[in-house]
């Protein structure tokens, strides 16, 4: 989060907001932030509270303006924070952009960070996942450990967005210029279209849902057509595109949930619910692993698709820190 506390332009949005000053783009950013988190929600709470006693200040109620900066003070002190919120100062804007720079937040799952003109959104590890809209309409859905990043100035312009790490899913809306992400040493160009999209230190993995995705090489001028069904993969060691069948139903199963496995390895299912649903889970007898599943889940909770898996393999799954187990009878 350290990133984040030192960055004073998510604060400067909900200034705008309360001025009724945010442009559409800006305000469409911090509703989703608002809704990403509670904590969020409660940080946009108390910068409202400071507005509302810097009004009663200047109406010559000088108290209870004094309570509120008295709160955000100790909210720093409760981080063991060096820093101070000063005094108010004669313009109300002036005094809520330095409560802006030190007001922390707690707690969120995602957050967005402005480097001007660009925008970075980031997922943080074992995070749900988060739904953000850009400016065009483009839908994202990002996993946990995920960052992005725009220009937010010329993105109606330039349609372009950067996979810096992690998966996303993306469903374009329709524009006269062509959508791009920016993978590294490879891009990715929509013709209208969904695709969900890997990027790790060692490769990226496109795979198409609708339509057409051409994943291009620059340097090399070589480019391949992903058509629905399809995925592509450039490994940075070989510096090869290969296409090939999508032979994962699965490979969105994060976003909504929805799996089929066919004579799959307890072990591999495992695996795959943990990722989807951000849990541990762990199969404690050695004959328990060698089971395989075979049936659809499709369940926005963790539990319900664990219970039929157990009734399928006659097993108990049990809870323990935080932990499923998954034990023979």
């Amino acid at each position: 989060m350290k990133e984040f506390e030192m960055n004073e332009e998510i604060y400067g949005m909900i200034i705008d907001d309360m001025d009724q000053a945010i442009s559409p783009e800006d305000k469409a950013l911090l509703e989703d932030w608002r809704k990403a988190n509670p904590a969020n929600e409660k940080t946009y709470q108390d910068f409202l509270n400071v507005q509302l006693n810097l009004d009663k200040l200047y109406g010559h109620v000088d108290a209870d303006a004094n309570r509120s900066w008295e709160g955000l003070n100790k909210k720093l002190d409760d981080q063991q924070s060096v820093l101070k919120v000063v005094k108010p100062m004669k313009r109300r804007y002036a005094i809520l952009r330095i409560a802006a720079i030190f007001l922390v937040a707690l707690g969120v799952g995602f957050y967005f960070i402005r480097e001007t003109p660009a925008v970075t959104i980031h997922t943080d590890p074992g995070a749900k996942t988060a739904e953000v809209l850009l400016p065009d309409g483009t839908k994202l859905t990002l996993a946990a450990s995920t960052t992005v990043k725009y220009d937010k100035d010329n993105f109606l312009k330039d349609r372009k967005l950067e996979l810096v790490k992690g998966e996303i899913f993306i469903k374009v809306a329709k524009g006269k210029v062509q959508f791009r992400v920016d993978l590294g040493d490879v891009e990715a160009k929509d013709i209208g279209t969904s695709f969900n999209i890997f990027r790790d230190e060692k490769e990226v993995s496109v795979t198409v849902e609708q339509g057409i995705v051409a994943l291009r090489q620059p340097a090399k001028n070589q480019e391949v057509t992903l058509i629905a069904g399809k995925s592509g993969l450039y490994r940075e060691d070989t510096e090869l595109l290969l296409v090939r069948e999508n032979s994962n139903p699965n490979y969105k199963a994060w976003v909504d949930k929805s799996f089929m496995f066919t004579e799959t390895p307890l072990t591999e299912v495992a695996s795959q619910l943990e990722k989807s649903y951000q849990v541990k889970i762990e199969i404690r007898e050695n004959q328990l692993k060698q089971r395989n599943f075979t049936g659809r889940l499709n369940y926005p909770e963790i539990d319900a698709a664990l219970a039929v898996i157990s009734e399928s393999l006659q097993c108990k799954v049990t809870k323990s820190n935080g932990v499923y187990v998954f034990h023979d009878n």
